[in-house]
């Protein structure tokens, strides 16, 4: 099927943008013979040309070697032309050419000129609209010009989506023609009119591409015209090629060649925020400021609707597959057919080289499907076992009374980056550095964890030692000698008894991808070797089991980095607050002091998926605001300095420069954070119900009609006291470690300055 692009240089994206996400479409070069036979149709017939209409005439346009007179003449002689002109005089017929063209009658002189040839069988009235055409300038060429983009889109439109172009369009089709004048709005609404004139039948099913990527790539690379001649539909367009046949080789972690002062990738599996593609997508569509360097925004002179912004950015969550689906991307981009749910994974980052850092590595935990868990379990490091692994300039004091006995040192990072497969609700990641040994049987029974010596013994201690030989190496990096997942709720009875207050925090997060680099001297710490505790809470929608891994890389400070040490807000005083009948919404908030010579670097959150708004103060605030005051402790009046609306994907907010905060008076350092929980009064589907929900309870005596003449009302376990078309299924949300439960979390993190 040929394809062809739009006119006017940058209106071409924006045109292509106005179609209905419901439409598949894709644009390539248009050549001059295609461009002269659409504007034949336009002046001769007032109409745009349909699909096979126009490849007929180019070609034997082309044969031709571009002479127009050869094929003129058959404009003349069609059916169409008898129906629709044989009643006419010739002014008349020479007035309608320029009434079709510039949407204006001739002007008296080339009216007389015109018909007097017409008259006389000098000049057909075909070859008459070609000279009116050639002869094109001032305001009517503006005119002519925006009537050949409409025409383009109209034939492209109708090529690519199927659709049968008849008696029972053109007049529509003309009318549409008719509209368009000089102004760009005239173009734009035609174009954004075309998806009325037609019955689109299946023309939105999309299960003929294989995978979210496929999709991709033709609604949004091909659909926006990112890949004709002009942008990146060669291996010589601005050095990217998004062509079909080289697209996701050209962007999967691939490094973009602008010129950042940070590098980027174009596509970084897991966090959209590291994607430079995305990036560019975003400042096209809701202002995102790129990166000095960064260039513009794409696509060029106009910008993805919001949905199918969305559906980027959950194909690159979802580890950005080339062949895969990721769940409601199909749905995103006007696909009427939606895709199975599938468990995606991302593949391995790589490991920082030696002597720059290290990359701890989780081995994978199996969550069933249609299931979620949460689960603990053990692996082992020890950076003095590895020659070159641990420079000195990298070591550090071990500070706090956390450490207590533990015989090893500490080491400086000032970045780190958590990569998890999308599956994962929350990780959480410490370090063990407590009195009970590695071989202590609470943590379980070390044994490879994958590969092909999975289920062997080993020992963890034995780095570098073949498993086979009862050493830790089972075979591979990423073949992880560790013990196996227990289900367990923060690790409650599992483990050491003292785990919980003798660990030390490396990571952690709830999005696939979490990175951690802190600003310049700023530094963590982390133990040069210890049991790590891995807490993993996952769920599987897809209807096959799949498994969790975690790939967590550090990268170390030098000694003339390590200035200020990282500390983390984590305040969970208030973590299981929530208490929202169904069919109500509630708001809870409260606040924490910052430390005197507190130098604000970071904020997040943590919410689950009824928290469908966050809102955090910066100070002054009031710091006897407590979270069980409902009356009384609220949202401050003022706009919030954090919003986040996205439960699974927070917003993280950085202050570089830090917010410092010096003043001896606690409000001046007070954060402010409200959570507003819905459990369906605004949001029907987020409805709490006892049928669905995985991992927690909803009592007999809390359930309430949902739907029915009685919804709302309490009703036992019988649906019969709902009325027709009512269940008993509403549940009440509380506070719990489950997706379907609530949590509320702040996060952040900050340093602290002495004050003289």
């Amino acid at each position: 099927m040929p394809r062809f692009t739009l006119l006017t240089g940058g209106l071409t994206l924006l045109l292509s943008l106005l179609f209905s996400a419901n439409l598949v479409y894709g644009h390539g070069a248009v050549t001059d013979y295609e461009e002269d036979v659409e504007a034949m149709y336009i002046a001769y017939y007032g109409r745009p040309g349909d699909p096979q209409g126009v490849t007929y005439w180019a070609g034997e346009l082309e044969a031709s070697e571009g002479d127009l007179n050869a094929i003129i003449d058959a404009f003349g002689t069609s059916d169409e032309y008898e129906e629709r002109f044989s009643n006419m005089d010739n002014a008349a017929l020479v007035n309608n050419i320029y009434r079709q063209l510039f949407g204006r009658d001739a002007d008296s002189e080339g009216l007389t000129f015109y018909t007097d040839r017409l008259q006389s069988g000098e000049s057909t009235l075909a070859s008459i609209a070609l000279q009116v055409y050639d002869g094109v300038q001032g305001l009517d060429a503006l005119i002519v010009a925006n009537k050949l983009t409409v025409a383009h889109a109209f034939t492209d439109h109708v090529e690519d989506n199927g659709l049968s172009y008849g008696d029972d369009q053109i007049a529509d089709a003309k009318s549409l023609i008719a509209r368009v004048s000089e102004t760009n709005d005239s173009m734009s609404t035609a174009v954004a009119e075309l998806t009325g004139l037609f019955d689109l039948g299946d023309a939105s099913d999309c299960t003929a591409y294989e995978g979210s990527f496929e999709r991709i790539q033709s609604i949004i690379f091909d659909g926006y015209n990112c890949t004709n001649s002009a942008c990146h539909g060669g291996s010589d367009a601005g050095g990217l090629d998004l062509s079909a046949d080289a697209a996701y080789a050209n962007l999967f972690r691939v490094d973009a060649a602008a010129n950042l002062a940070e590098p980027m990738q174009l596509v970084y599996p897991g966090e959209q925020g590291l994607s430079f593609l995305y990036q560019k997508m975003a400042a096209g569509t809701d202002g995102t400021v790129l990166p000095s360097g960064g260039g513009s925004a794409m696509p060029v002179g106009g910008s993805l609707t919001e949905d199918h912004l969305e559906a980027m950015r959950l194909w690159i969550r979802g580890g950005a597959p080339e062949y895969d689906d990721v769940d409601e991307v199909a749905s995103l981009l006007g696909c009427s057919v939606g895709t199975t749910s599938r468990a995606n994974k991302i593949a391995p980052p790589d490991a920082p080289p030696l002597g720059e850092g290290m990359q701890a590595v989780s081995g994978p935990w199996t969550v069933e499907s249609n299931t979620e868990d949460e689960v603990c379990f053990a692996t082992y490091y020890d950076l003095e076992q590895t020659a070159g692994a641990l420079p000195d300039w990298a070591k550090t004091e071990c500070v706090g009374n956390v450490f207590g006995n533990y015989d090893g040192e500490c080491f400086a990072y000032n970045k780190r980056v958590l990569t998890q497969d999308p599956q994962s609700h929350h990780s959480i990641i410490d370090t063990y550095v407590g009195a009970s040994p590695v071989d202590d049987p609470s943590w379980g029974t070390w044994q490879c964890l994958n590969g092909p010596s999975e289920g062997m013994a080993c020992d963890p201690t034995r780095i570098g030692e073949p498993v086979a030989q009862g050493g830790a190496d089972c075979g591979d990096p990423l073949y992880v000698c560790g013990t196996q997942a227990v289900s367990s709720t923060a690790c409650i009875g599992w483990g050491p008894n003292d785990h919980r207050f003798r660990s030390v925090g490396t990571g952690g997060a709830q999005t696939p991808i979490s990175s951690d680099i802190l600003q310049e001297g700023v530094y963590s710490i982390a133990p040069t070797k210890g049991v790590i505790i891995w807490n993993s809470h996952a769920f599987n929608l897809s209807p096959e089991d799949t498994t969790v891994e975690q790939y967590n890389n550090f990268w170390f400070a030098s000694s003339e980095e390590q200035v200020h040490r990282n500390r983390a807000i984590f305040d969970a005083k208030d973590i299981l607050i929530a208490q929202v009948p169904p069919f109500e919404e509630k708001t809870y908030c409260s606040t924490m002091a910052l430390p005197q010579g507190a130098r604000l670097t970071e904020l997040g959150s943590h919410a689950h998926k009824r928290g469908v708004l966050w809102q955090t103060w910066l100070p002054p605030n009031d710091p006897g605001c407590q979270a069980d005051q409902l009356g009384t402790c609220q949202p401050s009046e003022a706009s919030a300095d954090y919003v986040s609306r996205i439960y699974n994907d927070p917003l993280i907010l950085e202050y570089d420069p830090p917010l410092e905060y010096d003043s001896a008076v606690e409000s001046e350092r007070t954060l402010k954070f409200c959570v507003t929980y819905d459990n369906g009064k605004n949001f029907p589907d987020l409805i709490k119900r006892a049928s669905t929900s995985v991992g927690t309870q909803c009592g007999i005596r809390e359930k309430v009609c949902l739907g029915g003449s009685m919804q709302g009302q309490l009703c036992g376990n019988d649906d019969a006291a709902c009325g027709d078309g009512g269940v008993c299924d509403a549940c009440p949300v509380e506070g719990g470690v489950t997706t379907e439960d609530e949590m509320f979390l702040l996060l952040g993190n900050y340093y602290v300055v002495p004050l003289e």
